[in-house]
């Protein structure tokens, strides 16, 4: 009777147990699954364990797939030796967290950036038992921060072609010729134009009118100046 007893009451402590593992196993998948990080479970040798909904949207590949694969199969690097592996050797060498930005290829070919946060998660002797991988999608950052040193090049290229004149231009009293810093003459046209974006239109002015076509200077009227009274 006793035995029965014993026997009835260890079945239903093993039940309990069993009852309350699944929802603790629910409760994590729920967390993990909930999380809007990419959150990747791997062995000490580096094969994928488990990932949440979030690595697969983000790798375009279901969690089935990515069992006993390398993360780097699952986000394979822009640059080759330049994915997770890296990281995952510096958390062998002791060193726990790990911080690091890894460039990667999805399965529609777009270039995805992730900041990588990896950690060994220690067993029940305190070794490390897990790997695990937790990540943030800045791939918006990242395409801004390249569209800014776009910007930035095209200023700087931009600004390499001005050129402020400033401080004392030698010119010559007679012909207006100006010397540059080589010791050369030059059409002060030319000279400007060298050095700033200005453009040159021509003309004459009323007194080279005069000087040089004084038989059409009566017929012009210089600019500026009023009609003459008849």
């Amino acid at each position: 009777m006793d035995e029965t007893r014993s026997d009835t009451r260890g079945g239903d402590d093993l039940e309990q147990t069993e009852r309350l593992l699944r929802t603790e196993r629910n409760f994590v998948t729920a967390v993990l699954d909930s999380s809007n990080a990419l959150l990747v479970v791997l062995d000490l040798e580096g094969r994928v364990l488990r990932f949440n909904r979030a690595a697969e949207r983000a790798s375009g590949r279901p969690f089935p797939e990515g069992i006993g694969r390398s993360p780097d199969e699952c986000f394979p690097p822009v640059e080759s030796g330049a994915g997770l592996r890296p990281l995952l050797e510096r958390i062998r060498s002791g060193e726990s967290p790990v911080d690091d930005r890894t460039c990667w290829t999805d399965r529609n070919g777009r270039r995805r950036c992730t900041q990588w946060t990896v950690t060994a998660c220690p067993g029940e002797g305190g070794e490390p038992a897990y790997i695990i991988c937790s990540g943030l999608d800045i791939t918006p950052l990242r395409e801004a921060e390249v569209e800014r040193e776009r910007l930035i090049g095209e200023l700087r290229e931009a600004l390499a072609r001005i050129e402020t004149l400033h401080g004392l231009i030698p010119i010559c009293a007679g012909c207006k010729k100006v010397r540059d810093d080589q010791g050369f003459w030059h059409q002060v046209e030319a000279y400007i134009e060298a050095r700033s974006q200005a453009e040159f239109s021509h003309g004459l002015c009323p007194d080279c009118v005069v000087r040089l076509y004084p038989e059409y200077a009566s017929r012009l009227k210089p600019s500026g100046e009023p009609p003459a009274e008849s």
